[in-house]
């Protein structure tokens, strides 16, 4: 019987290295957006918010965004009026 070398399954090793990397950006995501209904950072919040979209060019009648940081940063903003009382 042959017995299969290593490289056989590299593919193997690298889809579960790009799952893991999901993994870790979706548990990120997830820890950003449930801090953003801290009340107590509310104009904090919004006041990020605010300028981040005053800076931005828009494109076609399109905002775009570039970053991480920035797409959270929209993500909060419209999660954030939905924990309001």
């Amino acid at each position: 019987m042959k017995t299969q070398s290593y490289r056989e399954y590299e593919f193997i090793v690298d889809l579960i290295i790009i799952w893991i990397g999901s993994l870790r950006t979706m548990r990120k995501l997830v820890i950003d957006i449930v801090l953003a209904t801290d009340m107590s950072k509310h104009m904090i919040l919004l006041s990020n918010l605010k300028t981040m979209v005053e800076t931005k060019t828009i494109t076609n009648g399109i905002l775009c965004f570039d970053d991480y940081q920035e797409r959270i940063q929209v993500s909060q903003g419209q999660l954030h009026p939905v924990c309001l009382p």
